[in-house]
């Protein structure tokens, strides 16, 4: 933590902020007495993007190694779904099909935005970049990254608001939604926090809304159209069609 604040690339220091203004908006973290709590650890972890600009990339996650079953989580709750890569696929096909184009976008701090809906309570250290206050320790009352179920959360709340915007989840593949408008389809595909819609430009207030719908929910997306769709390269080809590869990611 210090020496990301403390480095010459200010890069750095300004996604730091970023992190610790994300769990104050969302109420990540409060302030309790400390009696006897098996305490986690919340950890700094840092990276470098894969995209065009490298953009520097702060997070403070939990420590999930140390979280125990029935304390800290319910075992039911622990699933986020993605799209299957042959579901991909089969959406590039009925978009070459229809001649419909991908519009790209991913949730700015996903899984701390979502609800934490948990039953059990799970009390942390005070980690780097905090004051520590005597007698207290910290509970997780948002939804933190490295939590057994804030996958889980994230993905419940995110699907529900797609679902009550009149898209139907794939029966094969829940991340897979579409409907008809115009005796035409529009395809949605999920994978976390990404996701990408395949439409004609005439139903593109679909798109709007979807993005309204997590806005107000709180979720703010960060438009991803120039970028990879999970480290998969997919372009537009002349003719309608499109190509596919993974040779960043490979490489």
């Amino acid at each position: 933590h210090d020496d990301a604040v403390n480095h010459l690339d200010p890069k750095w220091h300004a996604s730091v902020i970023k992190e610790k203004t994300k769990f104050e908006t969302n109420n990540t973290l409060s302030w309790v007495p400390y009696c006897g709590q098996s305490l986690n650890n919340l950890i700094w972890l840092f990276r470098e993007k894969e995209d065009s600009a490298r953009t520097a990339s702060s997070r403070l996650v939990l420590d999930g190694s140390r979280m125990i079953p029935g304390r800290d989580y319910d075992t039911s709750e622990t699933y986020c779904g993605n799209v299957s890569a042959s579901s991909i696929k089969i959406a590039l096909i009925i978009a070459s099909a229809y001649d419909l184009f991908m519009k790209k976008a991913d949730v700015n701090g996903a899984f701390l935005g979502a609800p934490n809906k948990s039953a059990q309570a799970v009390f942390v250290h005070t980690p780097q970049g905090y004051q520590r206050q005597p007698g207290m320790c910290l509970q997780v009352t948002g939804n933190v990254y490295g939590h057994k179920s804030a996958g889980y959360f994230f993905d419940d709340d995110f699907s529900d608001t797609i679902t009550s915007l009149g898209w139907v989840s794939c029966a094969y593949n829940r991340k897979f939604f579409w409907k008809w408008i115009d005796e035409l389809p529009l395809i949605l595909i999920t994978h976390s926090d990404d996701f990408a819609m395949f439409l004609r430009e005439s139903h593109m207030y679909e798109w709007d809304k979807l993005l309204a719908a997590l806005k107000h929910k709180g979720y703010n997306c960060d438009n991803r159209d120039t970028e990879n769709f999970v480290e998969i390269n997919i372009q537009r080809m002349p003719d309608g069609g499109y190509s596919m590869n993974q040779r960043q990611a490979i490489e």
